[in-house]
């Protein structure tokens, strides 16, 4: 039995889309108690939340204490909140220490490596718990802030919780036009501003690009959103876009451009995404997202103002005789994609076998 908390959708995000994952991964190989730590409460009254959020607390840790004797848990599997929600998280920390069980936190953000805080330092110190982080820079932030032994440091690409892909191409290789695409939540600090200067950038530079954006639109930009896609030319908006018509989506783009400005970026899953469907993407230096995008598989601009440049840069070293050159690309992305799916799977099966122990 594994003890597991953190927040499973709804709301949809993807903190929660991939804790939802892993819970079904460990369900597969044991029996394990979920405490669900979504945020469901919908009052607008700050008192009314705060309440009910404490009663919630209160059963949730009431219900951890009796469970305990009941079942007795190899392991807590703690999905880690990225802010203040860790004192929440804390709760749980201290009862594993009571019981003497063992911590694994799997970590999603980099708000408290950018700036460690003390009470991440007094969670980390509580739990004494292995760890499981997205990628090489997470752990090297994990160590020089926290002092963490980098044996007990495991990097699982979010890679693993996605499907390897298909042997057999669905690509139209000899297409003229590049189609840039944009995937995600459509808000200002996704980069969706960004995203319509550096399509407008590469057509005014000489480059046949057209545009697809998908992905569910913030209302608090819907009328300057609007504005930029009426002025822009080739570029369609198709909304939002979910298994078969996400592939889809995938399999009609040459690039997916990601020019983020998210300040707490981790590792997105769209660029996972991507690259398991052949498709190479030009993002910014931010999070894990440099050392996902390597081995040709796209580029990253190192400030988000020299974002348009790096798209035309990109797109002069891949251009020959006003040809994109996506079957070389394409095998580069999956190849990448698959070697990085294996690695962070067995990594996965080894972190599951130390739970169960």
């Amino acid at each position: 039995m594994i003890f597991f908390v953190g927040p499973l959708p709804p709301p949809v995000g993807g903190f929660s889309v991939i804790t939802e994952k892993m819970y079904h991964i460990i369900t597969q190989k044991t029996d394990v108690r979920l405490f669900n730590r979504s945020r469901t409460i919908k009052s607008r009254n700050r008192f009314i939340y705060a309440l009910i959020s404490f009663i919630n607390l209160l059963r949730a840790l009431a219900e951890f204490f009796l469970g305990y004797f009941k079942t007795k848990p190899s392991a807590l599997y703690l999905a880690l909140s990225g802010g203040n929600g860790q004192l929440v998280d804390l709760c749980f920390i201290v009862l594993c220490k009571l019981f003497k069980i063992p911590v694994f936190i799997h970590h999603h953000s980099f708000a408290y490596l950018d700036k460690p805080s003390k009470l991440t330092n007094f969670l980390f110190y509580m739990a004494n718990a292995e760890h499981i982080v997205l990628c090489e820079a997470m752990k090297d932030k994990m160590i020089a802030g926290y002092n963490i032994d980098s044996a007990k440091i495991h990097v699982i690409s979010n890679a693993v919780f996605l499907d390897v892909p298909s042997p057999v191409s669905k690509r139209n290789n000899n297409k003229k036009k590049v189609t840039l695409g944009y995937i995600s939540n459509i808000t200002e600090d996704k980069g969706i501003f960004e995203y319509f200067a550096a399509v407008k950038a590469a057509q005014m530079a000489g480059f046949d690009c057209d545009g697809i954006i998908a992905g569910p639109l913030h209302p608090s930009i819907q009328s300057r959103f609007q504005t930029e896609l009426a002025q822009a030319k080739d570029i369609h908006y198709v909304g939002s876009v979910y298994g078969i018509d996400k592939q889809a989506f995938y399999q009609k783009i040459d690039i997916l451009l990601f020019p983020t400005k998210y300040v707490n970026e981790a590792e997105p899953v769209i660029i996972h995404e991507a690259m398991s469907e052949g498709v190479p993407t030009v993002s910014v230096v931010r999070g894990c997202i440099a050392s996902i995008i390597m081995n040709n598989t796209g580029c990253v601009a190192q400030q988000i103002e020299d974002y348009s440049q790096t798209v035309i840069q990109y797109l002069g070293e891949h251009t020959e005789n006003t040809i994109f050159k996506r079957a070389e690309v394409e095998r580069a992305c999956i190849q990448h994609f698959v070697r990085l799916h294996e690695q962070s799977t067995a990594t996965l099966s080894h972190v599951i076998h130390e739970m169960l122990a």
